[in-house]
């Protein structure tokens, strides 16, 4: 279990404990449906503070899972990460809608394997011109993303994972064989 944090959270006023999975989507609308679709009940609501609703429970695969809303853009993503990390997440992935390059498909579901730091919440956070994702994390993601395709079990959704040591918003995608 992670040691107090630095200052308390400001954006994030939890009211139950913080998983170290976390997804983040950036729609609160998108966390509330993903909750009530992996978390089996009772959920508790984590979060409302600012509008960056957040729940907390169990997946089915028996471990604690949290859906943390994010807000829009890298600057408020890199705030709810950070207080995240502090309360205890240690796997963070941003799920959701995202930007694409030419060529891909509208609906391809993409796990990216790097982010560009070419925008204002990576320069002030020090970051060099691309972070890579963690690799065993990715290589989970892709594995699970074959399968679900395979099953026709989703459909129209983007993946782009992260570090836990430290966010940067995704635009590097590259298509998944699958």
């Amino acid at each position: 279990m992670p040691g107090p944090m630095a200052s308390p959270p400001l954006h994030l006023k939890p009211n139950a404990p913080v998983a170290e999975r976390a997804l983040l989507p950036g729609d609160p609308g998108r966390a509330l449906r993903l909750a009530q679709h992996l978390l089996d009940a009772p959920m508790q609501v984590l979060n409302t503070n600012r509008g960056l609703w957040g729940y907390t429970g169990t997946a089915s695969d028996g471990a604690p899972l949290t859906i943390q809303s994010t807000g829009m853009g890298g600057p408020t993503t890199a705030i709810v990460a950070e207080e995240l990390i502090g309360l205890g997440a240690r796997r963070l992935v941003r799920v959701g809608t995202s930007g694409g390059l030419d060529g891909q498909e509208l609906g391809s579901l993409l796990v990216a394997g790097a982010a560009l730091c070419d925008d204002g919440a990576s320069r002030a956070l020090g970051g060099g011109e691309r972070a890579r994702a963690d690799r065993e994390l990715t290589t989970a993601l892709e594995v699970q993303r074959t399968y679900k395709l395979a099953a026709g079990k989703i459909a129209q959704v983007a993946i782009n994972t992260h570090p836990a040591s430290r966010f940067r918003h995704a635009m590097t995608m590259r298509r998944v064989k699958g």
